[in-house]
């Protein structure tokens, strides 16, 4: 039985272990963070939207849903555990924001207010700067560590 039960418990890491692995997943967030900008913007250009950009901000969806499982399998304890937790909202955010512009830069259902909403897309906005300024807190963190 105690086999069974070790494959529900979290392994323990020190602080600094802890901080790495936040920094890690935060570091592919800021890295995929221009082109998620991008690709937000585009969905809320005029004309026709190309197709290419729903291949690429549909693969920048699965990526930030990739960090945020990544995120989640951090077992974290203490201050970090603010950290994540600050983590998985703007990771949460980023998903969301390009799922949302997927779905009305590609909508099958012509609307006027759905149009009028994608034409205010105009990048991910002040989260791309929170996600910055978040990484950069735990690098340093982790550096004093």
């Amino acid at each position: 039985m105690p086999g069974f039960l070790s494959r529900f418990r979290r392994q323990r890491l020190s602080a600094g272990e802890q901080l790495t692995r936040l920094v890690s997943v935060l570091d592919q967030a800021a890295a995929a963070a221009p082109e998620a900008d991008d690709a937000v913007r585009a969905c809320g250009a005029p004309g026709d939207i190309p197709g290419r950009l729903g291949r690429t901000a549909g693969e920048l969806v699965s990526t930030y849903h990739r960090l945020r499982e990544e995120l989640a399998a951090i077992p974290v304890d203490g201050d970090r555990v603010g950290l994540a937790a600050e983590a998985e909202r703007l990771l949460q955010y980023h998903q969301w924001l390009l799922h949302t512009s997927l779905q009305l830069a590609f909508s099958l259902n012509p609307d006027p207010r759905k149009e009028a909403m994608r034409r205010r897309l105009d990048g991910v906005g002040p989260p791309a700067a929170r996600l910055e300024a978040l990484r950069d807190r735990v690098a340093h963190l982790r550096s004093t560590t």
